[in-house]
């Protein structure tokens, strides 16, 4: 090939010729704006799924939860469920009597986190996002409720950006199974 005797076509070329361009239209450029059109598809359908997400789960239920005073992240939650739609209160105990709460509900001690929440005779534990809670009071399975144990960084209440984590099932032996897994968004778990 000689120097300066091939010419590369600028992005903005729309007249390029060669096999299958002989109408003066850019193959790339259809192709590039047929894949835009389908990311804009698939965000529109993706925004979609979180919104019936969200309808699923402002039916208006109601939450009773219990914390100690002052804890942000607490707020944070309750914050995240209100916006999906939960009717929630929140009663401060001191510490002793939240986990004393905890035990009476039947969760174990690595089961725990640091606000517990009751739904139509369900434990919700910790951060658990509100399309876990949506989606245990549409299969109303045989069981405790829900726990986040811990405080994972990214879960509601935790922070925007943080790490993955499971969203577990508490089974009326105490037991627990993964119910959601939520990589890398609090709102969208993979099934």
């Amino acid at each position: 090939m000689r120097s300066g005797s091939s010419k590369v076509p600028s992005q903005t070329n729309t007249s390029l010729t060669g096999p299958g361009c002989d109408d003066g239209s850019n193959p790339c450029q259809i192709k590039e704006s047929k894949m835009r059109s389908f990311g804009n598809t698939l965000a529109t359908a993706a925004a979609g799924l979180l919104m019936m997400s969200s309808v699923a789960s402002a039916t208006g239920e109601s939450v009773e939860v219990f914390s100690t005073s002052g804890c942000g992240c607490c707020i944070g939650w309750i914050k995240h469920m209100e916006g999906a739609g939960f009717e929630v209160t929140n009663d401060n105990l001191a510490m002793a009597d939240l986990y004393a709460r905890k035990m009476k509900a039947g969760l174990k001690q690595d089961q725990t986190s640091c606000h517990t929440g009751f739904v139509e005779g369900y434990v919700i534990e910790g951060h658990v996002p509100a399309a876990s809670v949506a989606r245990l009071l549409k299969e109303r399975p045989d069981a405790i409720g829900l726990a986040v144990p811990g405080m994972p960084v990214g879960s509601p209440g935790m922070g925007e950006s943080g790490e993955p984590y499971d969203v577990l099932l508490v089974q009326t032996d105490g037991s627990a199974t993964v119910y959601d897994t939520y990589p890398q968004s609090k709102d969208v778990p993979v099934q």
